[in-house]
């Protein structure tokens, strides 16, 4: 390593990915370096972390090397020139990489080895990511906290002893703890939001269709989609510039103006009851919209009830294939015996019911502001009860402002704005309408300007 670039080094814990393509661009630093430098993070931290359940290092250097040698013949392709390109990240273990581990959080597939990439992985690849390994995930991302058989509980990013949320929650640490500047995650009822707000980190869920759908078991009733947990909103958008199915220039789009907006606020839901910080912070980001001449109005939460949402989930649980279901949590268990007396049009039907609820309730209002999560970030073992249905009923203030999204198929986004006593992190969701992508990441963006931007945290 050279002087110039020990010095970069230096600067890199407070560089979005974004920035740290740039450098790369301008020859201030090598990807063998970058890479190198998160694997020495990566094998610092992740002993006590918990967030990868694989490390790709040998892999992942040589990515490294012949990004260096194409960059060096000035060989202009995608490979080399896109927008990340160079910058190491991290697959969640729901996906599949070559020839990697695809545990799924699960001990019944502990010895599943993926036999190619994915949609995602293969985009992320093509655009000159490397890939430095997995990322922990609940058994089949069917939990908001990842405390899978497999390993230990995935540890918050600034809050020991307390959950990294879920099911994205080895991405959520693994970005908030600095172990790669941005990650991939999926989201089902809220697994990349959840794990963004109590990591203090920005996560971002595109409207169904605009990106590659990964998920197989998921195919009728898409509530699934795949996206970023990253440093910044700008991050966030280039991540998922990379994914869509065709090209939406959401990057370009942060700096379009924005004309007022007619914005709805909760800060209740009849699911759970929310903790006065969450609420709060909602208070405040809603607050930004008023003084930058937008119209915000309290409203209340769509009154969706736990047996709606549950029977889609169930049958979701029930329609993945299972190698040896008696190795499964008892959670995971618990809805996949109950997904399969469901019939699949039936939960269909369910999921289009309650999409035409949530339109209709969301109406004509450009974006909704609500907490990301309602209850207080728990700490490890805590949602946990002597019933499955008792765990899930213990999970709902986790996912009550997330999950309607899904449902609907629209585009919302967890922005970092304070810090629980605990020193996890507070999150605020933004929702828009279905393809208002690009207004949901501008809105963003505003609130990340107007508290002076979200990284380094600013934990207390």
């Amino acid at each position: 390593m050279s002087v110039s670039s020990h010095g970069v080094i230096a600067q890199l814990a407070t560089l979005g990915a974004l920035e740290q393509a740039q450098l790369l661009q301008r020859r201030q630093l090598s990807s063998v370096e970058l890479t190198k430098h998160y694997l020495a993070v990566v094998a610092a931290k992740n002993p006590s972390h918990h967030a990868f359940t694989y490390i790709a290092d040998k892999r992942a250097l040589l990515a490294a090397t012949m990004w260096d040698r194409a960059f060096a013949r000035n060989k202009a392709t995608p490979l080399t020139t896109g927008l990340l390109s160079g910058v190491p990240t991290a697959i969640k273990d729901l996906g599949w990489v070559r020839m990697m581990p695809a545990q799924m959080g699960s001990e019944s597939f502990r010895y599943f080895i993926a036999p190619k990439d994915d949609d995602s992985t293969a985009r992320l690849r093509a655009a000159g990511l490397i890939i430095l390994g997995k990322l922990a995930t609940s058994e089949f991302g069917a939990m908001p906290v990842t405390e899978p058989s497999l390993h230990a509980p995935t540890e918050n990013a600034h809050a020991p002893g307390y959950t990294a949320g879920g099911s994205s929650g080895g991405t959520g640490s693994a970005v908030g703890a600095g172990m790669i500047p941005i990650g991939h995650g999926s989201d089902g009822g809220g697994s990349i939001r959840i794990p963004a707000s109590v990591n203090h980190v920005v996560g971002f869920k595109h409207s169904r269709g605009v990106g590659v759908h990964n998920a197989p078991p998921d195919r009728k009733l898409r509530l699934s989609v795949t996206g970023p947990l990253a440093r910044t909103v700008s991050d966030a958008a280039a991540f998922t510039d990379l994914l869509t199915a065709w090209p939406m220039g959401l990057l370009e789009g942060l700096t379009a103006p924005m004309r007022p907006l007619r914005i709805a606020l909760s800060t209740g839901t009849p699911l759970a009851e929310t903790d006065p910080l969450h609420a709060a912070a909602a208070e405040r980001v809603a607050k930004i919209f008023e003084d930058a001449g937008c119209v915000v109005e309290p409203q209340p939460w769509v009154a969706l009830t736990e047996a709606e949402f549950i029977l889609i989930w169930k049958r979701l649980l029930a329609n993945i294939p299972a190698l040896s279901e008696s190795k499964m949590q008892p959670l995971t268990q618990w809805l996949r015996l109950g997904g399969r007396d469901i019939d699949l049009a039936d939960a269909v039907r369910m999921r289009l019911s309650v999409e035409q609820q949530v339109l209709h309730w969301f109406g004509n209002y450009d974006l909704w502001i609500s907490p990301t999560i309602a209850s207080t970030t728990p700490r490890h073992g805590t949602v946990y009860s002597s019933t499955p249905e008792q765990t899930f009923r213990n999970i709902l203030g986790m996912g009550a402002y997330t999950a309607p999204f899904n449902v609907s198929g629209q585009p919302a986004i967890s922005l970092p704005v304070g810090f629980e006593p605990s020193r996890a992190g507070i999150g605020v969701q933004i929702a828009g309408r279905v393809g208002a992508d690009a207004l949901v990441l501008r809105a963003g963006k505003l609130v990340e300007d107007a508290l002076g931007g979200f990284w380094p945290p600013k934990v207390a």
